[in-house]
């Protein structure tokens, strides 16, 4: 069975170590996979629990010299524990190192002696071997280390140089062309800046890291679960699904769940990067570890433990910080040979210094002339200088961590703001992008439709508007609650009364039956069967229905008169039946006949509800798939619902105004209220665009990004939300089973192609396409299919994805740049003699802060407070 594991390891100094693990990991029998990280000091490996046991590949690690950690990071007072030691092992080189520079510029700069010639010599050496023995000691156990398995790291040259550096003091006695003085520092300012270099660098690293380290301790530690009617305290791992435990203001929330009960504001920003609270209600989902802010809410758990939003966010940033940019190829081919290549050119160096002497020294000459430095130019000693300054310049570690240190700061920025980026591959895909293809609806729509004009014919708006409302409130379609919320905007009260039977808890058939003056009596699910049960009468006494004539769910209501009303059960199958309101009228509900623009009811078991903005009650509610619903108010019959509905019930639509009025709004839906004699209403109902999206849409222009938007909808309505958006081009009445061709079709066209959905019926789609981008929490399919997560709907997030992917593989570039520039330049310099040691040892230092720096630069710039949605 494959299993994936991420390992901390201890030890690596450089890219060569975490070359020599990640090749020794990959040749062992059952690993399938196996990634090394040097900046984030860890591999991820994918095995094959069959044929390898995870204790071999600990113990292959630290047959290599390493050491492996328990964690997979090292905590936060870790990290800390270790910058201070490395930071300490600096200061004191560098104390060591001050002192001998007293000794030794005035020889380099004029050839003078402080006290005498073998006294000034000698104390350089002394210091010198003392920094190598004192506080740069793990410089050399990791050198030695490292050639007893076999292997040579970045250590192993430093370690070679420091040493190289000391010979050359007792030689002197015996060749006449080496000068004891010009090397007995170089030891010392060698380590110094090594150590200071590998410091500056590891702070680097840390704060890159950072990102994950702290999304790692967002979690909650514990939670107040109830048992037993009582709060209990435990830790958050013992949480189960299922269980209800309460949040109080300031309060993490323990995981991912549903509020049952309670309202409160959340702050979810480490989800979104959203900094304004979010309301959370009952129904309404909560993720865990965000904060809450005011209220007491009791939550039901969901999702636990690796099944949590954040545990997914930290697998996908770990994911993408593990991965490779195909554009690393070449670096991490060049490193895995270059230990050895610098070994042999040092070889080399030397011979030809002995070999050839007068051609390199007057190559050497050219330095002097523009620095004042007294160095050996001829003979053996000439050949110790650009020997050692070919082992201290050359530096596989800024070709190691130009990648990943990258990676690590643009997926943990993109982590904090909710951008998710699955993989590296991405970033170097997402420059080639041509086209951004956009589903509709939920995407580039709110996916809400909402009521744009009411044309009112014969009555006014506001009556119009309520008796549509109370009609409407009825219902929990999308289009009728359009009409319910513009009706609570112009400030009529759509809360009506409810006797409302629960179909969660009267389960199996069982259901209560309402009393005239409020109260409820339940019927027996055993003695009712099929549906069957008894009504209450005004008067309290029960009448019982014959559950073997009531078939199908059908029963008899109660009047408050105490006669008795019989529902259809032929008519109304599956459950629906006709409820008794306290004066006797009748409200209909059939479940089976969900239409399109007007659903039944707000429950399985219909409900009770009594209008309180118009004459009289609410009576002989009934709906029609497809069509409408027809209701009694006040002892007038009234129609909502589509064109063919009112035609069906012989009422006349023609009127002129209605077509006049209704230009400009083609696409929208139209609602008709009416009553059996004329039209009173019209209702242009239209899933709206986002406000953000033209904004995006043009931004992704100027990027010279193509937009195209494919949609199930009408031409009609997908041109008229294309022209709003700005959209180049626009692909209507896809089925949802046809979208990943049209995006292959899209890709022969032209080119690499990214796609943004949020659904189910995204997930072809957004995998075939070059880059599959989720917007929104969304579903679990479309986030798993999904190269690029954003975790909020807000489409500025989706351009700043776009920015991010752009600016972290630029990042990427020029890490490798920079680190190819510094080694092609300097070793031929180091090589014919034109570079001091320590100058070269500065160099490479260089080297590894300007990558590490530069890498961080995004990051530090954000934390400036630059808008997320702009360029980095």
């Amino acid at each position: 069975m494959k299993q994936i594991k991420t390992i901390g390891i201890n030890g690596m100094h450089c890219a060569s170590c975490s070359a020599r693990v990640e090749k020794t990991l990959r040749q062992m029998p059952g690993m399938i996979r196996a990634n090394v990280n040097l900046a984030l000091e860890e591999a991820s490996v994918e095995y094959d629990d069959r044929k390898l046991d995870p204790d071999k590949i600990r113990q292959a690690i630290v047959g290599l010299g390493f050491t492996v950690r328990e964690d997979d990071l090292p905590d936060e007072d870790e990290a800390v524990r270790l910058m201070q030691v490395a930071r300490q092992r600096m200061w004191i080189t560098w104390a060591i190192t001050l002192i001998i520079m007293i000794f030794m510029l005035p020889h380099m700069i004029g050839g003078e002696m402080i006290i005498g010639h073998e006294f000034d010599m000698w104390t350089m050496f002394v210091l010198s071997l003392a920094a190598m023995l004192i506080p740069a000691r793990r410089v050399f156990v990791s050198a030695w280390r490292s050639v007893r398995n076999g292997s040579a790291n970045m250590d192993v040259l430093i370690a070679l140089g420091a040493v190289a550096s000391l010979i050359p003091i007792p030689l002197s006695y015996a060749f006449e062309g080496i000068q004891g003085h010009a090397f007995a520092g170089l030891a010392a300012m060698i380590l110094a800046f090594h150590l200071t270099g590998r410091y500056v660098e590891n702070r680097a690293r840390g704060k890159a890291s950072e990102a994950i380290r702290k999304l790692l301790n967002l979690g909650a530690k514990t939670a107040l679960i109830i048992r037993d009617e009582i709060e209990t305290e435990v830790p958050v791992h013992q949480v189960k699904a299922g269980d209800i435990f309460i949040v109080k203001p300031g309060m993490k929330i323990a995981t991912d769940g549903i509020i049952v009960s309670g309202t409160t504001s959340i702050d979810e920003s480490m989800a979104t990067g959203e900094s304004l609270p979010v309301t959370g209600t009952v129904n309404d989902k909560v993720l865990g570890a965000t904060l809450n802010l005011d209220g007491v809410i009791q939550v039901k758990a969901t999702n636990v433990g690796s099944d949590t939003f954040l545990a997914q966010v930290i697998k996908l940033v770990r994911q993408a910080q593990h991965s490779k940019v195909p554009i690393q190829v070449l670096a991490d081919r060049i490193t895995s040979v270059f230990v050895p290549a610098i070994l042999i050119l040092t070889g080399l160096t030397f011979a030809l210094w002995l070999i050839v002497p007068g051609t390199m020294t007057a190559l050497s000459a050219v330095i002097i002339r523009f620095l004042p430095l007294n160095l050996p130019n001829q003979g053996i000693g000439a050949a110790f200088m650009a020997s050692i300054a070919v082992l201290v310049i050359a530096c596989p570690c800024a070709l190691g961590l130009a990648t990943p240190t990258a990676l690590m700061v643009g997926s943990g920025m993109g982590a904090q703001r909710g951008i998710l980026i699955r993989n590296g591959e991405t970033l170097q895909t997402m420059k080639d992008v041509r086209v951004m293809v956009f589903d509709k609806t939920g995407t580039l729509t709110s996916g809400k439709p909402q009521l744009l004009k009411t044309i009112n014919l014969n009555e006014s708006e506001k009556h119009v508007m309520e008796i549509a409302a109370a009609i409407a409130a009825g219902s929990e379609h999308p289009l009728s609650q359009a009409i319910v919320k513009q009706a609570q905007e112009m400030g009529i009260n759509t809360n009506r009364s409810l006797q409302e039977s629960d179909p969660m808890t009267n389960r199996g058939g069982e259901c209560q039956s309402a009393l005239s003056e409020g109260s409820l009596r339940e019927s027996d699910p055993t003695t009712n069967r099929g549906g069957g049960f008894r009504s209450a009468l005004s008067d309290g006494s029960l009448r019982e229905s014959d559950s073997t004539t009531n078939r199908g769910g059908g029963f008899q209501s109660a009047l408050s008169d105490g006669s008795l009303r019989e529902s259809d059960p032929t008519t109304n199958r599956g459950g629906g039946f006709q409820s008794a309101l306290s004066d006797g009228s009748l409200r209909e509900s059939d479940p089976t006949e969900d239409m399109v623009g007007m659903p039944n009811s707000d429950s399985a078991f219909g409900s009770l509800r009594e209008s309180d903005s118009t004459d009289g009650a609410i009576g002989n509610f009934k709906s029609f798939t497809g069509k409408g619903v027809r209701a009694e108010i006040g002892g007038t019959e009234y129609y909502l619902g589509s064109a063919a509905f009112l035609e069906e019930n012989r009422i006349v639509i023609a009127h002129p105004q209605v077509e006049n009025l209704s230009n400009g709004y083609n696409y929208a839906s139209r609602v008709f209220l009416a009553d059996k004699h004329k039209v009173l209403g019209v209702f242009l109902i239209a899933d709206t665009l986002k406000p953000e999206a033209a904004e995006v849409v043009k931004g992704l222009r100027d990027k010279g990004i193509r937009t195209i938007m494919i949609s199930g909808d009408n031409r009609q309505t997908a041109a008229a939300i294309a022209a709003q958006a700005g959209i180049d081009e626009f692909i209507a009445e896809v089925m949802p089973a046809d979208k990943a061709q049209h995006v292959k079709d899209l890709q022969a066209k032209y080119g690499c192609v990214a796609m943004v959905g949020d659904g189910i019926n995204d997930a072809p789609a957004l995998k075939q396409a070059d880059i599959g981008i989720a917007l929104g929490q969304g579903t679990d399919i479309a986030i798993e299919t999904a190269d690029i997560t954003i975790v909020r709907s807000d489409l500025q997030t989706l351009l700043a994805a776009v920015n991010l992917s752009v600016m972290t593989f630029g990042k990427i570039k020029q890490n490798l740049f920079w680190a190819f520039f510094y080694n092609l330049v300097a070793i031929p310099l180091a090589v014919f003699g034109l570079l001091h040691p320590v100058i070269a040892e500065i160099a490479m230092a260089t080297s590894s802060i300007t990558v590490v720096t530069n890498a961080n630069l995004p990051r530090w710039v954000a934390e400036g407070k630059r808008p997320y949605n702009k360029p980095w």
